[in-house]
């Protein structure tokens, strides 16, 4: 993956993917993914969230979930996403959702890299029946070399679930360690997470309806990243080094319901 990502999806799903192989079948619009499985992630996840966000109830896991089983179906093909993502999709090939891209109905996927995704949720808004949040990011490289997804930080994405049901499901249990991997954790969900919810919403947002909260949280990450006036993104300054890193520890790292594992 050419890191001309936004900071919150691969460049697989902002440009294209390539050709869907000819054993491909469709099923309601969407294409089922080939029968071989596909590599596990390379890469990891970094999950925060703003003051009063529970990254761990099951708004702040609905919201998480299909971000990152939205990046994975851009390596993986949908079919071989998070379970049950490809099944909550609100949108068909038929009947085209104008909030969800199109791309995330892939069969196939590009190559992944080793890279840390950097992810912030903001602006949740959750109740009965729907959950939304905005995600900011960025991604962090093991090497030295232009990061695109920090110049300029930029490209928040909207997500939103629906549940007509008032039964919300249980959510999976707290990683309680961020640095290291326990026993009981998996890399990606072993569950369906998307049980009785629809993803009607992911949605790259412009530039000019970036929310101050994004602007923010980028800011305190990178203080010496400007602003230009009237603008909501952060341009790093000439001759800037980004930061390198190893592949960080996926966190949290998935861990299902009490009673279910």
């Amino acid at each position: 993956m050419a890191d001309k990502s936004t900071p919150i999806l691969s460049a697989a799903f902002v440009f294209a993917l390539l050709t869907a192989t000819a054993c491909a079948t469709e099923r309601d619009g969407v294409e089922d993914a080939p029968p071989q499985q596909p590599a596990p992630p390379l890469y990891s996840t970094v999950w925060s969230a703003d003051a009063g966000t529970d990254l761990f109830g099951r708004p702040g896991e609905l919201i998480r979930a299909t971000s990152e089983a939205a990046e994975f179906s851009t390596y993986a093909g949908s079919g071989h996403s998070y379970p049950g993502y490809v099944d909550a999709l609100n949108t068909s090939r038929e009947a085209p959702n104008p909030g969800i891209d199109p791309i995330l109905l892939s069969v196939t996927g590009s190559p992944q890299r080793p890279v840390t995704f950097v992810r912030h949720i903001v602006e949740m808004e959750s109740g009965p029946h729907s959950v939304a949040a905005t995600v900011c990011g960025f991604t962090v490289q093991p090497t030295p070399g232009e990061n695109y997804s920090m110049n300029p930080l930029r490209r928040p994405i909207r997500i939103g679930l629906r549940n007509p049901t008032s039964d919300a499901g249980a959510p999976g249990q707290e990683d309680s360690d961020p640095l290291t991997t326990a026993a009981a954790t998996t890399r990606t969900p072993t569950w369906n997470v998307f049980e009785g919810w629809s993803i009607e919403e992911i949605t790259l947002l412009e530039d000019e309806d970036i929310p101050e909260a994004c602007v923010d949280w980028w800011q305190g990450k990178f203080p010496e990243f400007t602003r230009k006036p009237g603008g909501n993104i952060l341009f790093p300054p000439p001759g800037y080094v980004y930061p390198t890193a190893p592949v960080a520890a996926q966190y949290p790292e998935w861990i299902p319901p009490s009673g279910d594992n």
